[in-house]
């Protein structure tokens, strides 16, 4: 009996160690953290290339279930918010970072799920890729809606929950 306590209680702890590794160190109100990113074209994205425009970046990768599921629905509102006008902003851009570790898988699942327009990179280092580690991405999809103000305004939020904020923010 004595170690059935002691094993439910080493579960327990276990269980809650591993959602507190899983937390966002990245919360709603923070600026958003300095990047330079060279997509496969040459051209070259740093959290100012979007002046004016709500930036969402989409951490996610093409062996995510969860991912795949939420990529359509991604597609959805980059469509209903891309030339919105908001209180402080026009237009909502995504850029889609790659938690991966195959190019071959990765390009396959842009095309599959309608990604090829939008801006795609990885450098295929999975978690260890230094945008991932800047934003202290531990599990995937992960969210970050950050404002023409350069403030992180969304951290780790559902899609519906994305569409909610920036319905709110419309003129």
């Amino acid at each position: 009996m004595k170690y059935t306590i002691g094993i439910v209680l080493l579960l327990v702890l276990l269980f809650f160690a591993w959602k507190w590794y899983q937390q966002p160190r990245i919360v709603n109100g923070e600026g958003v953290i300095p990047f330079s990113i060279t997509l496969a074209d040459g051209q070259v994205i740093t959290e100012k290339s979007f002046g004016g425009k709500y930036l969402l970046l989409h951490f996610w990768g093409s062996w995510c279930g969860p991912c795949r599921v939420e990529n359509p629905d991604l597609q959805k509102l980059k469509v209903k918010y891309a030339k919105t006008k908001f209180d402080n902003a026009e237009g909502l851009a995504i850029l889609h970072l790659g938690v991966e570790r195959s190019q071959e898988s990765w390009k396959a699942a842009i095309i599959q799920d309608g990604m090829q327009e939008d801006l795609n990179w990885s450098d295929f280092s999975y978690f260890d890729n230094e945008l991932a580690q800047k934003y202290g991405v531990r599990e995937i999809p992960s969210l970050f809606l950050i404002n023409p103000d350069g403030v992180i305004v969304a951290a780790r939020q559902s899609v519906l929950e994305l569409d909610r904020f920036l319905a709110g923010k419309m003129k």
